[in-house]
């Protein structure tokens, strides 16, 4: 409808209201909105109201201002504070021309305009009552006081607290009970040693532990202390077989075995395990076991792999085709087959040492006590000769102290490093062994560790008792087994060469090959009726006790040699004023 149409309407020209209507009616409303102000006739309207002419009608635009708004917030650590803000608006209205209408809504036109959030003043008066200002960024306060943006500013930062360190624990033994190696140094590959186990030795160092370092502390965004994070702290326990030395934060050896680690938030326990234990057979999955300790094998031991135990051996089956050892004893359950058995030390080690060790050691000790006396009695003026005087009065110890120490050299260059290594008795006897005995001792030191040599030595022979390593199976068959000790068969002898240190107890037959014994042998049943040649030998006190003896078996005590014609029973023989008596 056209302007000229209306006949009730109200229209704005120039910021002022016109209305116009016939005299009967209707008349035209006005609606004012928000940002404007109607007052008719002096009374100000908020709603809709209807106007006719001679009204006072009065309409303004109202401008305003949207204050802004901003905060000061600090990290949770206090090394960092921000200023966050939400810039305020200034809204500019102004009362456009309307056309003619009969429900006339009152729209403003509005300009906006951003302004600060913070005054310099305000600013600075929070950042003082926060105890900030010597830490403020202040070329940052001109941009925040004029910032017409929302945003955040870094107008604050801490130093942090420098970190300390964590305690440290130092091993110094494979964690892995084994480590897998398949290659030899020709690249060749040998199954049966894929698996080096890990053991240590008496005196060997496990764990040494470096203890925490505390760290610095850091300066807040206030200007407070911020302390650091306390080192983590971890101490080192002692389990069996273990000694802790507490002047240097240190776990040692104190026995033969594999080491067992175990670890907590606080602690570090080491453990020294004296025995190991194989819970199925020795073959592939295992390859060959040395261990200096115990060693106990659920099963069997496969054909072509071996076994060495620096302690007891105790197999739980057969033994087929394999070598094995023990250093003080062994017990088979089931069979031996075509394999070698060895049990106990070397004998010609053990003795030889037992006859250069006494004199030996007296001979050091005494050199140790004159070198002490020299050293007392020697004038001041003499002391820069010390060391001539020395090395010539360890020379003049004469040619049986130097034959006493190369016999020892002779002794510990043949043996078996593994034996070496038990024998040992510090952190550093192996060492001393191989190295100090290599030339004559020529200095106080050399002398002092080839006396902790022979002293360690000493102190293993008295313990090791070659006597004692003794040997048990079912049934020995085409094999060739050594014992120091005595031997306990609960089945029998097949073909096989055997040497006894001790007493023999075969609850079986030995029928086939030789069987030799330091002491007396009982035997169920010597040979066989088919006449299989079957040798004992014993030394002169010995006695063997035979319950039957077949025809081609012989018996030699001493010089003297009975051989059965004939099938017997019930014998024992023996020496007797020098005759070899069979009753």
């Amino acid at each position: 409808m056209s302007d000229s149409a209306l006949t009730c309407y109200a229209r704005v020209v120039s910021s002022h209201v016109e209305v116009h209507h016939g005299d009967e009616g209707p008349r035209p409303v006005l609606v004012p909105t928000h940002g404007t102000e109607l007052t008719v006739n002096g009374k100000q309207c908020t709603g809709e109201v209807a106007v006719q002419v001679g009204d006072s009608i009065v309409v303004a635009a109202i401008s305003e201002t949207l204050p802004g708004n901003w905060s000061l917030w600090v990290s949770p650590n206090n090394l960092a504070a921000y200023i966050r803000l939400q810039p305020g608006k200034v809204v500019m209205r102004s009362l456009p021309d309307l056309p003619p209408a009969e429900r006339l809504v009152i729209i403003p036109l509005e300009v906006m305009e951003s302004v600060p959030a913070v005054t310099l003043e305000d600013l600075t008066a929070r950042l003082g009552q926060e105890r900030m200002l010597p830490r403020a960024d202040m070329s940052l306060l001109s941009i925040i006081t004029q910032a017409t943006e929302p945003g955040q500013y870094l107008i604050a930062t801490g130093v942090p607290p420098t970190a300390g360190q964590d305690a440290e624990i130092s091993l110094f033994f494979e964690v892995e009970q084994r480590t897998e190696k398949f290659y030899h140094e020709d690249k060749s590959i040998d199954f049966r040693t894929r698996f080096e186990y890990t053991t240590v030795g008496e005196g060997q160092l496990l764990a040494k532990r470096t203890p925490p370092v505390p760290g610095m502390p850091g300066v807040g965004v206030r200007g407070e202390q911020i302390p650091p994070k306390e080192p983590r702290d971890t101490k080192l326990v002692a389990g069996p077989g273990v000694k802790y030395h507490a002047v240097t934060d240190q776990l040692v050896s104190t026995r033969y075995g594999r080491p067992v680690l175990r670890r907590t938030p606080q602690a570090v326990t080491v453990e020294v395990v004296p025995d190991m234990i194989v819970k199925g057979s020795v073959d592939l999955r295992t390859g060959h076991i040395s261990f200096p300790g115990d060693v106990t094998i659920g099963e069997d031991v496969a054909a072509s792999f071996s076994v060495w135990s620096g302690g007891q051996l105790r197999v739980g089956g057969v033994v087929e085709n394999a070598r094995v050892q023990a250093l003080t004893g062994m017990v088979v359950k089931g069979n031996i087959i075509a394999s070698e058995v060895q049990v106990g030390p070397p004998l010609e080690f053990v003795r030889n040492l037992r006859k250069v060790l006494p004199k030996l050691t007296e001979d050091i000790n005494r050199l140790i006590a004159a070198i002490e006396q020299l050293r007392m009695r020697m004038p001041p003026e003499k002391k820069r000769f010390e060391t001539q005087l020395v090395s010539s009065l360890i020379e003049q110890r004469g040619d049986e102290f130097e034959e006493g120490v190369k016999k020892l050299c002779e002794q510990l260059a043949g043996l078996d490093h593994r034996l070496l290594e038990i024998y040992s008795s510090t952190p550093t006897g192996t060492l001393d062994m191989l190295n100090i005995t290599k030339h004559m001792p020529g200095t106080p030191e050399q002398v002092a560790s080839l006396a902790r040599v022979c002293a360690g030595l000493t102190e293993k022979l008295v313990l090791l008792n070659p006597e004692q390593a003794d040997f048990a199976a079912h049934n020995v068959i085409n094999s060739q087994v050594s014992s120091t000790g005595t031997m306990n068969i609960s089945g029998g002898i097949y073909n096989s060469r055997v040497q006894i240190g001790g007493k023999v107890s075969l609850q079986g037959v030995f029928r086939g090959g030789e069987l030799r014994a330091g002491g007396d042998v009982s035997i169920k049943e010597l040979g066989s009726e088919s006449s299989v040649p079957t040798l004992v030998t014993v030394s002169t006190a010995a006695k063997v006790q035979v319950g039957v003896g077949w025809e081609n078996a012989t018996v030699v005590i001493g010089p003297r040699r009975y051989r059965l014609d004939k099938k017997h029973i019930g014998m024992t023989f023996f020496l007797e004023e020098g005759n070899l008596i069979m009753r």
